[in-house]
Protein backbone atom coordinates (compact mmCIF):
# COMPACT_ATOMS: atom_id res chain seq x y z
CA UNK A 1 0.00 0.00 0.00
CA UNK A 2 0.87 3.72 -1.10
CA UNK A 3 0.03 6.65 1.51
CA UNK A 4 0.55 9.98 0.03
CA UNK A 5 1.41 13.35 1.66
CA UNK A 6 0.41 15.70 -0.37
CA UNK A 7 -0.17 19.87 -0.21
CA UNK A 8 -1.44 21.56 -3.73
CA UNK A 9 1.03 24.25 -3.45
CA UNK A 10 4.16 22.92 -2.34
CA UNK A 11 5.74 19.39 -1.54
CA UNK A 12 4.65 19.09 2.34
CA UNK A 13 8.30 17.67 3.12
CA UNK A 14 9.23 21.67 2.42
CA UNK A 15 6.91 23.10 5.04
CA UNK A 16 5.85 20.64 7.34
CA UNK A 17 8.04 20.30 10.93
CA UNK A 18 11.06 18.23 10.67
CA UNK A 19 9.84 15.89 12.89
CA UNK A 20 6.46 15.13 12.05
CA UNK A 21 7.62 14.30 8.46
CA UNK A 22 10.30 12.04 10.12
CA UNK A 23 7.48 10.06 12.57
CA UNK A 24 5.21 10.16 9.32
CA UNK A 25 8.12 8.55 7.54
CA UNK A 26 9.15 6.25 10.49
CA UNK A 27 5.71 5.03 11.43
CA UNK A 28 4.64 4.44 7.90
CA UNK A 29 7.51 1.95 7.61
CA UNK A 30 6.73 -0.07 11.12
CA UNK A 31 2.70 -0.28 9.63
CA UNK A 32 4.37 -1.94 6.90
CA UNK A 33 3.41 1.19 3.92
CA UNK A 34 4.94 3.04 1.73
CA UNK A 35 5.14 6.72 2.09
CA UNK A 36 5.61 9.31 -0.85
CA UNK A 37 5.51 13.68 -0.27
CA UNK A 38 4.33 15.30 -2.71
CA UNK A 39 2.55 18.22 -4.31
CA UNK A 40 0.10 18.93 -7.25
CA UNK A 41 3.14 19.60 -9.61
CA UNK A 42 4.29 15.78 -9.25
CA UNK A 43 1.04 14.78 -9.97
CA UNK A 44 1.17 12.45 -13.91
CA UNK A 45 -2.70 11.89 -14.35
CA UNK A 46 -2.05 10.30 -17.44
CA UNK A 47 0.10 7.70 -16.05
CA UNK A 48 -1.78 7.79 -12.75
CA UNK A 49 2.15 8.22 -11.71
CA UNK A 50 3.48 10.81 -8.65
CA UNK A 51 6.63 11.73 -7.93
CA UNK A 52 8.26 12.81 -4.73
CA UNK A 53 10.52 12.00 -1.96
CA UNK A 54 10.28 8.88 -0.15
CA UNK A 55 12.47 8.17 3.01
CA UNK A 56 14.94 5.22 2.45
CA UNK A 57 18.19 4.15 4.14
CA UNK A 58 18.18 7.17 6.40
CA UNK A 59 18.20 9.71 3.54
CA UNK A 60 15.14 11.24 1.37
CA UNK A 61 15.11 10.56 -2.22
CA UNK A 62 13.11 11.23 -5.29
CA UNK A 63 10.97 8.43 -7.04
CA UNK A 64 8.40 8.13 -8.99
CA UNK A 65 5.16 5.75 -7.76
CA UNK A 66 1.88 5.09 -8.88
CA UNK A 67 -1.15 6.85 -7.44
CA UNK A 68 -1.29 6.37 -3.86
CA UNK A 69 -3.91 4.22 -2.19
CA UNK A 70 -5.10 7.30 -0.12
CA UNK A 71 -3.38 11.12 0.69
CA UNK A 72 -3.15 12.61 4.10
CA UNK A 73 -3.77 16.36 2.72
CA UNK A 74 -2.41 18.51 4.41
CA UNK A 75 -3.55 21.94 2.96
CA UNK A 76 -6.51 23.94 1.21
CA UNK A 77 -6.77 23.94 -2.49
CA UNK A 78 -6.07 27.38 -4.26
CA UNK A 79 -8.31 28.98 -6.12
CA UNK A 80 -6.44 28.31 -9.49
CA UNK A 81 -5.92 24.44 -9.09
CA UNK A 82 -9.32 23.72 -7.60
CA UNK A 83 -10.12 21.89 -11.03
CA UNK A 84 -6.95 19.51 -10.53
CA UNK A 85 -7.63 19.21 -6.75
CA UNK A 86 -11.03 17.68 -7.22
CA UNK A 87 -9.48 15.58 -10.23
CA UNK A 88 -7.18 13.93 -7.87
CA UNK A 89 -9.64 13.11 -5.19
CA UNK A 90 -11.72 11.25 -7.73
CA UNK A 91 -9.00 9.25 -8.21
CA UNK A 92 -8.02 8.72 -4.32
CA UNK A 93 -9.30 9.45 -0.89
CA UNK A 94 -8.41 11.76 1.56
CA UNK A 95 -8.24 11.79 4.86
CA UNK A 96 -8.57 15.18 6.05
CA UNK A 97 -11.80 17.59 5.84
CA UNK A 98 -11.91 21.48 7.30
CA UNK A 99 -14.46 21.83 9.94
CA UNK A 100 -16.23 24.82 10.25
CA UNK A 101 -15.44 28.50 11.67
CA UNK A 102 -15.23 29.10 15.45
CA UNK A 103 -19.41 30.96 15.24
CA UNK A 104 -20.76 28.39 13.05
CA UNK A 105 -19.72 25.67 15.12
CA UNK A 106 -20.95 27.33 18.31
CA UNK A 107 -24.00 27.77 16.40
CA UNK A 108 -24.54 24.48 15.15
CA UNK A 109 -23.20 23.19 19.04
CA UNK A 110 -26.26 25.42 20.94
CA UNK A 111 -28.62 24.47 17.95
CA UNK A 112 -27.84 20.76 18.60
CA UNK A 113 -28.58 21.50 22.71
CA UNK A 114 -26.59 18.46 24.19
CA UNK A 115 -23.38 20.16 24.58
CA UNK A 116 -24.43 23.78 24.54
CA UNK A 117 -24.16 23.83 28.61
CA UNK A 118 -20.56 23.72 28.25
CA UNK A 119 -20.60 26.60 25.67
CA UNK A 120 -19.50 30.50 26.69
CA UNK A 121 -22.02 33.40 26.23
CA UNK A 122 -20.99 34.91 23.08
CA UNK A 123 -22.66 36.98 20.23
CA UNK A 124 -21.30 38.45 17.01
CA UNK A 125 -19.39 41.92 17.17
CA UNK A 126 -21.32 43.62 14.70
CA UNK A 127 -21.80 47.03 16.51
CA UNK A 128 -20.21 48.64 19.33
CA UNK A 129 -23.81 48.62 21.88
CA UNK A 130 -23.31 44.62 21.96
CA UNK A 131 -19.73 45.09 23.61
CA UNK A 132 -20.83 47.62 25.94
CA UNK A 133 -23.56 45.76 26.46
CA UNK A 134 -21.83 42.25 27.53
CA UNK A 135 -19.36 44.44 29.53
CA UNK A 136 -22.05 46.19 31.09
CA UNK A 137 -23.29 42.29 32.16
CA UNK A 138 -20.23 40.82 32.44
CA UNK A 139 -17.45 43.56 33.23
CA UNK A 140 -14.51 41.59 31.72
CA UNK A 141 -15.11 40.27 28.14
CA UNK A 142 -12.98 39.12 25.66
CA UNK A 143 -13.43 39.62 21.68
CA UNK A 144 -11.96 37.47 19.88
CA UNK A 145 -11.55 36.19 15.82
CA UNK A 146 -13.49 33.56 14.74
CA UNK A 147 -11.29 32.04 13.08
CA UNK A 148 -8.29 30.14 14.75
CA UNK A 149 -5.04 32.21 14.57
CA UNK A 150 -3.17 30.05 17.50
CA UNK A 151 -4.03 32.82 19.92
CA UNK A 152 -3.66 35.49 18.20
CA UNK A 153 -6.38 39.06 17.82
CA UNK A 154 -7.93 38.41 21.02
CA UNK A 155 -8.55 41.20 23.18
CA UNK A 156 -9.55 41.34 26.99
CA UNK A 157 -11.20 43.85 27.68
CA UNK A 158 -12.91 45.77 31.16
CA UNK A 159 -13.99 49.08 31.90
CA UNK A 160 -12.72 51.14 34.73
CA UNK A 161 -14.62 54.86 35.46
CA UNK A 162 -14.44 56.41 31.73
CA UNK A 163 -11.63 54.29 30.77
CA UNK A 164 -11.12 50.56 28.93
CA UNK A 165 -8.18 48.60 29.99
CA UNK A 166 -7.37 46.68 26.64
CA UNK A 167 -5.11 43.28 26.98
CA UNK A 168 -3.79 41.47 24.03
CA UNK A 169 -2.01 38.91 25.19
CA UNK A 170 0.80 40.69 27.71
CA UNK A 171 0.24 43.95 26.39
CA UNK A 172 -1.90 46.27 28.10
CA UNK A 173 -3.30 49.83 26.84
CA UNK A 174 -5.42 51.82 28.44
CA UNK A 175 -8.36 53.85 26.24
CA UNK A 176 -11.00 56.70 25.98
CA UNK A 177 -14.21 56.13 25.03
CA UNK A 178 -13.20 57.47 21.09
CA UNK A 179 -10.61 55.56 21.64
CA UNK A 180 -11.81 52.49 21.96
CA UNK A 181 -14.54 53.16 19.62
CA UNK A 182 -12.11 53.22 16.96
CA UNK A 183 -10.80 50.05 18.20
CA UNK A 184 -14.15 48.39 17.92
CA UNK A 185 -15.67 50.33 15.07
CA UNK A 186 -12.54 48.30 12.86
CA UNK A 187 -13.35 44.84 14.45
CA UNK A 188 -16.99 45.45 13.33
CA UNK A 189 -15.79 46.66 10.01
CA UNK A 190 -13.48 42.78 9.28
CA UNK A 191 -16.90 41.31 10.39
CA UNK A 192 -14.98 37.98 12.06
CA UNK A 193 -15.20 38.75 15.83
CA UNK A 194 -17.40 37.35 18.51
CA UNK A 195 -17.41 38.64 22.01
CA UNK A 196 -17.99 36.36 25.58
CA UNK A 197 -17.30 36.89 28.83
CA UNK A 198 -14.02 36.72 30.49
CA UNK A 199 -13.99 33.27 32.43
CA UNK A 200 -10.95 33.15 34.79
CA UNK A 201 -9.01 29.83 34.48
CA UNK A 202 -6.10 29.79 36.81
CA UNK A 203 -4.07 27.80 38.81
CA UNK A 204 -3.02 28.12 42.49
CA UNK A 205 -0.33 30.29 41.26
CA UNK A 206 -2.45 32.47 39.06
CA UNK A 207 -1.35 31.72 35.64
CA UNK A 208 -4.05 30.71 33.08
CA UNK A 209 -4.19 27.63 31.98
CA UNK A 210 -6.63 25.28 29.60
CA UNK A 211 -6.64 21.70 28.57
CA UNK A 212 -6.05 20.42 24.98
CA UNK A 213 -7.34 17.22 23.89
CA UNK A 214 -6.00 15.65 20.79
CA UNK A 215 -8.41 13.49 19.37
CA UNK A 216 -8.01 11.24 16.35
CA UNK A 217 -9.40 8.35 14.91
CA UNK A 218 -7.31 4.96 14.56
CA UNK A 219 -6.81 1.83 12.49
CA UNK A 220 -10.18 0.98 12.81
CA UNK A 221 -11.88 4.44 12.34
CA UNK A 222 -12.53 5.14 15.96
CA UNK A 223 -12.49 8.25 17.97
CA UNK A 224 -9.29 7.76 20.50
CA UNK A 225 -7.54 10.17 22.56
CA UNK A 226 -3.70 10.84 21.34
CA UNK A 227 -3.01 12.95 23.72
CA UNK A 228 -4.47 15.23 27.12
CA UNK A 229 -2.53 17.84 28.33
CA UNK A 230 -2.10 21.05 30.32
CA UNK A 231 -1.16 24.84 28.56
CA UNK A 232 -0.19 27.05 30.85
CA UNK A 233 0.70 30.45 30.13
CA UNK A 234 2.23 34.23 31.24
CA UNK A 235 1.27 34.92 34.53
CA UNK A 236 0.57 38.64 32.95
CA UNK A 237 -1.34 37.34 29.87
CA UNK A 238 -4.59 35.83 29.24
CA UNK A 239 -3.59 33.32 27.21
CA UNK A 240 -2.80 29.66 27.32
CA UNK A 241 -1.66 28.69 23.67
CA UNK A 242 1.94 27.23 23.42
CA UNK A 243 2.27 29.13 20.33
CA UNK A 244 2.14 32.80 22.45
CA UNK A 245 4.82 31.28 24.85
CA UNK A 246 3.13 28.88 27.35
CA UNK A 247 3.71 25.88 28.31
CA UNK A 248 3.06 22.26 29.42
CA UNK A 249 3.32 19.64 31.90
CA UNK A 250 2.61 16.07 33.22
CA UNK A 251 -1.28 16.21 33.20
CA UNK A 252 -1.40 13.62 36.36
CA UNK A 253 1.05 16.03 37.87
CA UNK A 254 -0.99 18.92 37.58
CA UNK A 255 -4.02 17.50 38.12
CA UNK A 256 -2.94 16.04 41.86
CA UNK A 257 -0.96 19.57 42.38
CA UNK A 258 -4.56 21.63 41.36
CA UNK A 259 -7.13 19.22 42.09
CA UNK A 260 -5.71 16.48 44.72
CA UNK A 261 -9.24 14.99 45.96
CA UNK A 262 -10.72 14.64 42.30
CA UNK A 263 -7.68 14.08 39.60
CA UNK A 264 -8.68 10.75 38.70
CA UNK A 265 -12.31 11.70 37.91
CA UNK A 266 -11.00 14.71 36.59
CA UNK A 267 -8.94 13.02 33.73
CA UNK A 268 -11.44 10.22 33.07
CA UNK A 269 -14.23 12.66 33.00
CA UNK A 270 -12.10 15.21 30.59
CA UNK A 271 -10.85 12.80 28.36
CA UNK A 272 -14.54 11.41 28.15
CA UNK A 273 -16.00 14.36 27.09
CA UNK A 274 -13.70 15.37 24.36
CA UNK A 275 -14.32 12.05 23.03
CA UNK A 276 -18.08 12.92 23.46
CA UNK A 277 -17.28 16.21 21.86
CA UNK A 278 -15.29 15.02 19.09
CA UNK A 279 -18.52 12.34 17.79
CA UNK A 280 -20.84 15.07 18.18
CA UNK A 281 -19.05 17.62 16.00
CA UNK A 282 -18.49 14.58 13.60
CA UNK A 283 -21.67 14.27 13.34
CA UNK A 284 -22.04 17.98 12.18
CA UNK A 285 -20.43 16.71 8.11
CA UNK A 286 -20.62 14.83 5.77
CA UNK A 287 -17.45 13.26 5.36
CA UNK A 288 -15.39 11.60 8.36
CA UNK A 289 -13.25 13.89 10.27
CA UNK A 290 -9.86 12.61 10.89
CA UNK A 291 -8.59 14.80 14.31
CA UNK A 292 -9.42 17.86 16.14
CA UNK A 293 -8.04 19.74 19.19
CA UNK A 294 -10.38 20.05 21.98
CA UNK A 295 -9.74 23.27 24.11
CA UNK A 296 -11.46 22.43 27.37
CA UNK A 297 -10.91 24.72 30.87
CA UNK A 298 -11.75 24.68 34.66
CA UNK A 299 -13.06 27.93 36.05
CA UNK A 300 -12.38 29.01 39.90
CA UNK A 301 -15.86 27.16 40.57
CA UNK A 302 -14.60 23.65 38.85
CA UNK A 303 -17.19 24.48 36.05
CA UNK A 304 -15.85 22.57 32.58
CA UNK A 305 -15.96 25.10 29.67
CA UNK A 306 -15.33 24.34 25.81
CA UNK A 307 -13.27 27.30 25.02
CA UNK A 308 -12.60 25.93 20.71
CA UNK A 309 -12.86 22.89 18.61
CA UNK A 310 -9.90 22.97 16.07
CA UNK A 311 -9.04 20.98 12.86
CA UNK A 312 -5.45 20.35 12.53
CA UNK A 313 -4.20 20.98 15.81
CA UNK A 314 -0.90 21.72 16.95
CA UNK A 315 1.57 18.53 17.95
CA UNK A 316 4.77 20.04 18.91
CA UNK A 317 5.38 17.43 21.89
CA UNK A 318 3.91 14.49 20.39
CA UNK A 319 4.66 14.09 16.88
CA UNK A 320 5.18 10.25 17.13
CA UNK A 321 1.91 9.59 19.25
CA UNK A 322 -0.07 11.51 16.68
CA UNK A 323 2.00 9.32 13.60
CA UNK A 324 0.99 6.62 14.88
CA UNK A 325 -2.83 7.12 14.13
CA UNK A 326 -2.15 9.49 11.68
CA UNK A 327 -0.67 6.21 9.54
CA UNK A 328 -3.39 3.99 10.87
CA UNK A 329 -6.33 5.64 9.99
CA UNK A 330 -4.93 6.30 6.58
CA UNK A 331 -4.34 2.59 5.82
CA UNK A 332 -8.51 2.32 7.14
CA UNK A 333 -9.49 4.69 4.70
CA UNK A 334 -7.99 3.42 2.02
CA UNK A 335 -9.09 0.21 2.88
CA UNK A 336 -12.70 1.08 2.87
CA UNK A 337 -12.15 2.94 0.24
CA UNK A 338 -11.14 -0.45 -1.51
CA UNK A 339 -13.77 -2.16 0.33
CA UNK A 340 -16.72 0.29 -1.08
CA UNK A 341 -14.97 -0.40 -5.16
CA UNK A 342 -15.50 -4.15 -4.13
CA UNK A 343 -18.50 -4.02 -3.19
CA UNK A 344 -19.65 -1.92 -6.05
CA UNK A 345 -18.17 -5.06 -7.83
CA UNK A 346 -19.43 -7.35 -6.23
CA UNK A 347 -23.21 -5.85 -6.66
CA UNK A 348 -23.11 -5.63 -10.15
CA UNK A 349 -21.28 -9.13 -10.56
CA UNK A 350 -24.94 -10.43 -9.16
CA UNK A 351 -26.67 -8.59 -11.72
CA UNK A 352 -24.65 -10.01 -14.15
CA UNK A 353 -25.57 -13.26 -12.74
CA UNK A 354 -29.70 -12.50 -12.76
CA UNK A 355 -28.90 -11.77 -16.41
CA UNK A 356 -27.74 -15.26 -17.39
CA UNK A 357 -30.01 -16.61 -15.51
CA UNK A 358 -32.17 -15.10 -17.81
CA UNK A 359 -30.10 -15.92 -20.66
CA UNK A 360 -30.74 -19.80 -19.67
CA UNK A 361 -33.74 -19.75 -19.16
CA UNK A 362 -34.74 -18.28 -22.30
CA UNK A 363 -32.13 -20.75 -24.28
CA UNK A 364 -34.42 -23.27 -22.69
CA UNK A 365 -37.63 -22.39 -24.54
CA UNK A 366 -36.12 -22.26 -27.52
CA UNK A 367 -35.35 -18.57 -27.75
CA UNK A 368 -31.59 -18.33 -29.33
CA UNK A 369 -31.17 -15.22 -31.20
CA UNK A 370 -33.80 -13.56 -28.87
CA UNK A 371 -30.61 -13.11 -25.98
CA UNK A 372 -28.22 -11.92 -28.04
CA UNK A 373 -28.85 -8.18 -26.85
CA UNK A 374 -28.68 -9.31 -23.17
CA UNK A 375 -25.78 -11.51 -23.16
CA UNK A 376 -23.47 -8.33 -24.96
CA UNK A 377 -24.84 -6.47 -22.15
CA UNK A 378 -23.67 -9.24 -19.78
CA UNK A 379 -20.10 -9.34 -21.09
CA UNK A 380 -19.61 -5.83 -21.81
CA UNK A 381 -20.61 -5.56 -18.01
CA UNK A 382 -18.03 -8.14 -17.24
CA UNK A 383 -15.26 -6.68 -19.45
CA UNK A 384 -15.63 -3.07 -17.43
CA UNK A 385 -15.49 -5.39 -14.15
CA UNK A 386 -11.86 -6.57 -14.86
CA UNK A 387 -10.80 -2.81 -15.84
CA UNK A 388 -11.57 -2.09 -12.54
CA UNK A 389 -10.45 -5.23 -11.14
CA UNK A 390 -6.76 -4.23 -13.19
CA UNK A 391 -6.92 -0.29 -10.73
CA UNK A 392 -8.37 -1.58 -7.48
CA UNK A 393 -6.12 -4.71 -6.81
CA UNK A 394 -2.22 -4.81 -5.91
CA UNK A 395 -0.03 -6.67 -8.23
CA UNK A 396 -3.16 -7.68 -9.99
CA UNK A 397 -1.57 -10.44 -12.76
CA UNK A 398 -0.01 -12.41 -9.87
CA UNK A 399 -3.58 -12.84 -8.05
CA UNK A 400 -5.87 -15.86 -8.22
CA UNK A 401 -8.86 -13.60 -9.15
CA UNK A 402 -6.71 -12.88 -12.19
CA UNK A 403 -6.62 -16.64 -13.66
CA UNK A 404 -9.85 -16.84 -12.86
CA UNK A 405 -10.78 -14.02 -14.79
CA UNK A 406 -9.01 -15.21 -17.75
CA UNK A 407 -11.15 -18.58 -17.80
CA UNK A 408 -14.62 -17.04 -17.49
CA UNK A 409 -13.31 -14.71 -20.62
CA UNK A 410 -12.25 -17.94 -22.23
CA UNK A 411 -15.79 -18.95 -21.42
CA UNK A 412 -17.51 -15.66 -23.30
CA UNK A 413 -15.50 -16.24 -26.14
CA UNK A 414 -17.05 -20.03 -27.05
CA UNK A 415 -19.85 -18.25 -26.10
CA UNK A 416 -19.61 -16.18 -29.10
CA UNK A 417 -18.69 -19.52 -30.87
CA UNK A 418 -21.97 -20.90 -30.32
CA UNK A 419 -24.20 -17.57 -31.24
CA UNK A 420 -22.54 -17.79 -34.42
CA UNK A 421 -22.88 -21.16 -35.51
CA UNK A 422 -26.82 -20.98 -33.90
CA UNK A 423 -25.76 -23.92 -31.74
CA UNK A 424 -28.98 -23.37 -29.37
CA UNK A 425 -28.37 -26.97 -27.59
CA UNK A 426 -24.46 -26.57 -27.33
CA UNK A 427 -24.94 -23.10 -26.02
CA UNK A 428 -27.54 -24.21 -23.78
CA UNK A 429 -25.38 -27.17 -21.94
CA UNK A 430 -22.46 -24.58 -21.98
CA UNK A 431 -24.25 -21.87 -20.26
CA UNK A 432 -25.85 -24.27 -17.39
CA UNK A 433 -22.63 -26.75 -16.93
CA UNK A 434 -19.34 -24.59 -17.70
CA UNK A 435 -20.13 -20.75 -17.56
CA UNK A 436 -22.44 -20.19 -14.79
CA UNK A 437 -20.29 -22.71 -12.26
CA UNK A 438 -16.92 -21.19 -13.58
CA UNK A 439 -18.83 -17.31 -12.85
CA UNK A 440 -19.91 -18.16 -9.28
CA UNK A 441 -16.37 -19.46 -8.68
CA UNK A 442 -14.91 -15.83 -9.87
CA UNK A 443 -17.41 -14.30 -8.04
CA UNK A 444 -17.02 -16.43 -4.75
CA UNK A 445 -13.34 -15.49 -4.99
CA UNK A 446 -14.21 -11.30 -4.50
CA UNK A 447 -16.06 -12.08 -1.62
CA UNK A 448 -12.65 -13.46 -0.33
CA UNK A 449 -10.25 -11.10 -1.53
CA UNK A 450 -11.85 -8.90 0.95
CA UNK A 451 -11.48 -11.37 3.99
CA UNK A 452 -8.21 -12.16 3.07
CA UNK A 453 -7.29 -8.63 2.95
CA UNK A 454 -9.46 -7.43 5.44
CA UNK A 455 -10.85 -5.08 4.02
CA UNK A 456 -13.23 -2.89 6.65
CA UNK A 457 -16.66 -2.32 6.04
Amino acid sequence: MIIGVYGDKANPLDIMPEERSYSLAAEAMMQGVDLIFFDLDGVDFNNKTVSGKIREKGQWLYKVLPFPDVLINISRPINERLKDEFRLREEIPVTCFLIDGKLTLFEKIKEKRQFANYLIPYEKVTNVNIVEQFIKDYNQVVIKHIEGRQGRAIYFIEKKGNNYIIKEHINKYKFNRKKFKTLVDKIIKEDKYIIQPYIECRNKHGYPFDFRAHVQRDGEGKWQLTKLYPRIGNKNSILSNISRGGMTCNLEYFLITEYPEKADFLKNHLTKLALEIAEHVDGFYVNDLDELGIDLAIDKNEKIWLFEVNAGPQTKYHEWERARNTIAYAIYVAKKHKNNKIKKIISLTDTLNEGLENVYQDLERGNLMETTGIMLQIMEGFFAIEKRLVTYLNDYTETKIFNLTQKVKNDFAKVIDFYESRDLDGLTNWIKKQLMPQFNVWKDELHKIRKEENILV
